[in-house]
């Protein structure tokens, strides 16, 4: 099973950080993983989100 991680960058307060997120989803394969990284990058960007890094590991 592979686990999702997407490592954002965030905008706050005129300061740039970062953040990771695990996502609770198994997934079956690498590719499906990173089709749902993207799919959820592209929900979550924002003027003040941007998604640096998907990253699917073997768990």
């Amino acid at each position: 099973m592979y686990e999702l991680t997407l490592i954002l960058s965030l905008m706050l307060g005129g300061t740039e950080a970062s953040a990771e997120i695990d996502v609770n989803t198994r997934f079956t394969s690498v590719e499906e993983c990173n089709k749902t990284g993207e799919e959820f990058a592209a929900q979550m960007k924002s003027a003040d989100i941007d998604t640096i890094h998907i990253q699917c590991e073997l768990d």
